[in-house]
């Protein structure tokens, strides 16, 4: 088969394995053609385990998208513009060291569920026969609920809490909306 009449490529995120930030996960998904130059993309993972000092990370993500590719050229060789809704559930562990007129240290743990919706741009390109790249980056709104079993106390009193930029906005409980960069890459397989 060739590109010009595929109609559903495989797809996997390697760039996901080495988020540092969040923990590195897995994830895998597909593009279906539809109707004319539009496409839909359905991606899901789950978090590797103990990873980035963050310990029993459990949980997983969603990424569902609409594209509408722009050049009447073959889709798979053409650039897109895409709306891009993304949910995230995550459960996970952290060590701590408190300081108090008697340190100690406690072990919490820190749930959340995030909420994106993405405009983004990118361009699929086919290297050989079946084998695709896909680029894109876009900008979004993010809206994440946050719960945590540490105490307010111990929060303004955490040593790496504190040291963190990260670990801020990792544990920080509340919710919170923030603007969304959405950068990556993806490595396709055209199927059909």
């Amino acid at each position: 088969l060739t590109a010009q009449v595929s109609q559903i490529s495989l797809r996997v995120a390697p760039l996901s394995l080495i988020d540092f930030y969040n923990g590195a996960t897995y994830k895998g998904g597909f593009e279906w053609n539809i109707v004319g130059k539009n496409a839909i993309t359905i991606e899901g993972g789950g978090y590797f385990n103990n990873f980035n000092g963050l310990i029993n990370i459990d949980g997983y993500l969603i990424d569902i998208g609409v594209r509408h590719y722009l050049t009447s050229k073959s889709m798979q060789q053409s650039p897109y513009l895409a709306v891009n809704y993304f949910y995230k559930n995550q459960t996970f562990d952290y060590r701590d060291s408190i300081v108090t007129p008697i340190p100690y240290e406690v072990n919490y743990t820190t749930s959340k569920q995030v909420h994106c919706i993405n405009l983004n741009a990118g361009k699929v390109i086919v290297l050989k026969h079946h084998l695709l790249l896909d680029i894109y980056g876009g900008l979004g709104i993010r809206l994440k609920d946050v719960q945590s079993t540490l105490t307010e106390f111990e929060l303004e009193n955490a040593i790496e809490y504190n040291d963190s930029q990260s670990l801020y906005f990792l544990v920080t409980p509340g919710n919170f909306a923030y603007p969304n960069v959405n950068l990556g890459l993806r490595i396709g397989w055209i199927f059909i």
